[in-house]
């Protein structure tokens, strides 16, 4: 018993003097910068950082307030699993010099955490980085050769960024973490290759992946409660290699490339269409993903899409003749960005609670079927509907505005218009109201050489053509304007209404 409680105080004793040793260790003292040199000397050098080699140098204690610049080339800065810790401001890394591996290093309270703005082939690798405002900060021109690699990055606002020209870098099995604005982003500004992004995990960050005038190759990476994001002004800076390895939430994405005659799989969690033709993109929900791209893609249909919670919800780019109708499309910053489009045809749709119109430029669009089948519901759209016919001047309501929606274009003083927007949000079940005369097909409440004409327009269209209008198909045999249309119009040549 005794034995027992000599144990048990030598044990308590043993503790306390350990927990008091803790406590009284006594981080090193810093302030202002640490050199590696480029004749490979430590300055200063009391800074716990040897080297037998000048070539590999290796923490021996956690640095504090410190920032460690390296102007030496070809070396490796080995953290040795020691902390590199900053009061929430500067920078933790500054490379400065070519060929330089940082490793093995905790880095926590930086406003940058690895910062370079010069050399090449630098390496990033297995370290892990918290608590700054850009964990990793590529700022550099003619960069080639670079490797983020293992490292884990969580809690910081912006994981990693590379903002520069005519650079690339690799970003390969990193986990990315809880960074409030973005886990990946590179700009590049002038379309150039920026490198590979693969087998990473990149999980609740306020976008997953943000691809800006970088073209990139993609694979295997697990995104989880954020999404892909790609833009540029140019349809080259969509020209990207992505396939679908790379998943969102579980679903694949599906990035298409100078495909034709396909329909996407309906386990679709994004969807790009690039340089495409006769695509079918159809009952899809996609919230947070990325939004829909469609660029260079012509004749193709976007329909019955839900989109939710992103920046954009479409990018339309130089694309023609693709009809987009039927979708939901919310609480997005920006419902549908692009510019360089013409004859395409966006109706029916609902756009509630986004941020902003469309920013559309120099397109020639429809943003209406005509009357009476009307245009899109806007949610912030405060016209009445008192009137009905197509210039909205005779007495009761049609489910049509009475005014038109008119947005202005991004880069120019003209607008672009919904002639006839939607009073409640559009549901499958909507139907127009029909003609008040036979023969009448422009809603003008006459019958007359107009209407003649309108028929002449689309003669031979068929139903399911882009240009049909069920109530110009006014005899048999249906399904066609034809001949007998035209002549039952003459028929009521004269009729007015009332």
């Amino acid at each position: 018993m005794l034995k027992k409680l000599v144990s048990e105080v030598m044990l308590t004793t043993l503790l306390i003097g350990m927990v008091t040793l803790t406590f009284n260790i006594k981080p090193v003292k810093a302030s202002g910068t640490i050199y590696i040199r480029a004749d490979g000397s430590v300055d200063p050098l009391t800074a716990p950082i040897s080297s037998a080699d000048n070539i590999t140098y290796v923490f021996t204690d956690n640095i504090f307030n410190k920032t460690i610049e390296v102007q030496r080339k070809n070396t490796i800065i080995d953290g040795n699993g020691h902390l590199l810790q900053g009061t929430g401001t500067g920078r933790g890394f500054y490379l400065n010099a070519h060929g330089v591996t940082v490793k093995s290093t905790r880095i926590i309270g930086f406003g940058y955490g690895v910062y370079w703005s010069g050399g090449w082939r630098q390496k990033i690798i297995n370290n892990s980085i918290s608590c700054t405002f850009t964990g990793i900060y590529i700022n550099t021109d003619l960069l080639w050769g670079d490797s983020i690699i293992g490292n884990r990055i969580f809690g910081n606002r912006i994981a990693i960024h590379m903002d520069s020209m005519a650079s690339e870098v690799d970003v390969i099995n990193n986990t990315i973490r809880y960074n409030d604005i973005v886990g990946i982003w590179l700009d590049n500004w002038c379309g150039c290759w920026g490198g590979r992004i693969v087998g990473n995990l990149i999980s609740n960050n306020g976008a997953g992946i943000r691809l800006r005038w970088v073209i990139c190759f993609l694979r295997d990476n697990t995104l989880v409660n954020n999404g892909l994001e790609v833009g540029g002004w140019y349809p080259e800076c969509y020209e990207q290699d992505i396939d679908s390895s790379n998943t969102i939430n579980g679903k694949p994405i599906y990035y298409w490339m100078n495909q034709q005659d396909k329909t996407v799989p309906l386990d679709a969690a994004y969807v790009a269409l690039v340089n495409c033709k006769n695509i079918i993109v159809e009952n899809l929900t996609l919230t947070g993903s990325g939004g829909v791209i469609v660029v260079s893609t012509t004749d193709s249909t976007i329909r019955n899409l839900s989109i939710s919670n992103d920046y954009y919800g479409f990018t339309l780019l130089d694309s023609e003749r693709n009809r987009i109708y039927g979708n939901n499309i919310t609480d997005c910053w920006i419902p549908i960005i692009g510019g360089d489009n013409a004859e395409n045809i966006i109706y029916h749709n609902n756009f509630i609670n986004n941020g902003e119109p469309p920013r559309i430029y120099e397109s020639e669009d429809s943003w209406d079927m005509g009357y009476p089948f009307g245009g899109n519901y806007w949610s912030d759209y405060n016209g009445t509907d008192l009137y009905c016919d197509a210039n909205q001047s005779f007495n009761g309501s049609d489910g049509i505005g009475d005014t038109q929606y008119v947005f202005p274009d991004a880069w120019s003083e003209t607008n672009f218009t919904d002639r006839y927007p939607l009073i409640e949000p559009w549901t499958p079940s909507w139907e127009p109201i029909p003609p008040f005369l036979t023969g009448d097909v422009n809603y003008d409440r006459k019958v007359n050489i107009y209407d003649i004409t309108f028929l002449a327009s689309i003669y031979r269209c068929k139903e399911g053509d882009l240009e049909w209008n069920p109530f110009a198909d006014l005899a048999q045999p249906y399904g066609q304007i034809d001949i007998f249309d035209l002549v039952t119009c003459a028929a009521h040549y004269g009729e007015t209404y009332p």
